[in-house]
């Protein structure tokens, strides 16, 4: 099933329209970037939603942000990781590899177990997907703290 748009993408669309002077024509230009399947942004598929913001940027002259804060949650789940022991080999071809990889393969690991709620690999998380799992991942580590605390 294809992925609906997401809130953050309706409140860009709808702020760079407004920038552009646009609203009027939101309807016309959803229904070019759907293909006739709607008229309104709530109706829009992701992937059409994505395209739309990329031709709006490219009006406004503005860049598209790099990763949207992707590459931060991605750190911050290493960090955790880290914090945690991911960084010791679990494998015994983990042993004499940097403490960096071991790490990453480690919180790779978890997220493609079925501990972790989509069970797919680090790299291959969307942005909600990725905030969902470092959410989880995040409320792991506070539980370790708290049992060490104790």
């Amino acid at each position: 099933m294809a992925r609906m748009i997401s809130p953050g993408q309706i409140t860009k669309i709808h702020s760079l329209l407004s920038k552009l002077d646009m609203m009027e024509e939101k309807r016309d230009l959803v229904r070019q970037f759907s293909a006739g399947r709607c008229t309104s942004t709530k109706s829009l598929l992701f992937s059409e939603a994505d395209q739309m913001i990329k031709a709006l940027l490219d009006q406004t002259g503005e860049q598209p942000s790099s990763d949207g804060g992707y590459e931060r949650m991605v750190k911050k789940m290493l960090y955790y990781g880290y914090e945690m022991g991911f960084d010791k080999p679990r494998h015994a071809d983990q042993h004499g590899m940097k403490a960096s990889k071991i790490n990453f393969q480690n919180v790779d690991a978890w997220c493609r177990s079925n501990k972790s709620k989509f069970g797919k690999p680090l790299n291959d998380m969307d942005f909600d997907e990725m905030r969902i799992t470092l959410g989880q991942f995040e409320r792991m580590y506070k539980n370790q703290i708290e049992s060490l605390a104790k």
